[in-house]
């Protein structure tokens, strides 16, 4: 297996990869607005420090 082939491997696993978190995160709208929720939790408190 030469390295032209090892990439195209990894290559079509990230994209798998993607897909299923493109399709998680869709379906799951309420995980992604609890992570908004945290990120905005830490913006905060970096601006008061």
């Amino acid at each position: 297996m030469n390295l032209q082939q090892l990439m195209y491997a990894n290559l079509s696993i990230y994209m798998i990869l993607m897909l299923l978190v493109v399709t998680v995160g869709s379906t799951h709208v309420l995980a992604d607005n609890q992570c908004d929720f945290l990120i905005q939790k830490e913006q905060n408190v970096i601006g008061v420090e």
